[in-house]
């Protein structure tokens, strides 16, 4: 539907097929998206990691649904990878799906990360696995900005996930 290449190709096209369908849904009214099977390649490096074209970004109030998906962290020669960015956003949950990074590739980056979670609520990953992060596989933190109490995560669930071969976890 929205030119979606499930063939692990096309990581730019793939990254914002994937969030353009959240963002539609979203906007229909929707609260669960579906992605169908597949292998996709995502897009997911920045000088900092906080570009807003790359990675998939989860906006408040959605479950995503990520059975038979794997995930591919595209090879990059960038400081920080991100696949999930889950940041300043409530009532948020992501149900299975495998996310593969770079490590071991020849890639000169400091470090990735699988899902970041950042001063957000009610956050629940179920059943996704994480592998080869150069990095982190989860990493719940506060941002680069001293906490306070609108800042904090609470109410994070991760659950029944399988993390392997990272540099953190």
């Amino acid at each position: 539907m929205f030119g979606l290449s499930s063939d692990k190709t096309n990581a730019r096209q793939s990254t914002d097929c994937i969030n353009n369908a959240i963002k539609q849904a979203k906007a229909e009214g929707y609260t669960s998206v579906k992605l169908s099977p597949g292998n996709y390649l995502i897009r997911c490096t920045g000088a900092t990691g906080y570009q807003d074209w790359d990675g998939i970004f989860m906006p408040n109030n959605i479950t995503l649904d990520l059975a038979g998906v794997k995930l591919y962290a595209e090879p990059a020669r960038a400081s920080i990878y991100k696949i999930f960015r889950i940041d300043q956003v409530e009532n948020v949950t992501i149900l299975g799906g495998h996310l593969i990074g770079d490590r071991g590739e020849d890639v000169s980056h400091n470090s990735g990360c699988g899902v970041e979670i950042n001063c957000s609520r009610n956050i629940t990953i179920d059943g996704m696995k994480i592998e080869n992060i150069q990095g982190t596989a989860v990493w719940i933190g506060y941002g680069f900005i001293a906490p306070d109490k609108h800042r904090l995560n609470k109410n994070i669930k991760i659950l029944h996930c399988e993390l392997s071969d990272c540099s953190m976890l």
